[in-house]
């Protein structure tokens, strides 16, 4: 799975330029690291669960497919 790259040193420079102090910096910049990792999901990843949910699907179709075919019992 790729990996999404967050910066969090030169966040945290760029914090301190505009005021904040290297405390607020740090927390802030561990916030955002939180919830880019909580949150966000690359495009592989993505791609495999659609993979997995078109998998589920077509097993599902197969499986109501040869449910048809069966005769009934009267």
């Amino acid at each position: 799975m790729a990996t999404i790259t967050f910066d969090t040193h030169e966040f945290i420079k760029r914090l301190r330029a505009v005021g904040f102090s290297e405390e607020q910096a740090e927390v802030f910049a561990a916030e955002h690291r939180r919830i880019i990792d909580d949150t966000l999901v690359s495009k592989d990843h993505l791609d495999m669960r659609l993979r997995e949910l078109e998998y589920r699907l077509i097993i599902k179709l197969d499986e109501a497919a040869s449910a048809e075919k069966k005769p009934r019992s009267t």
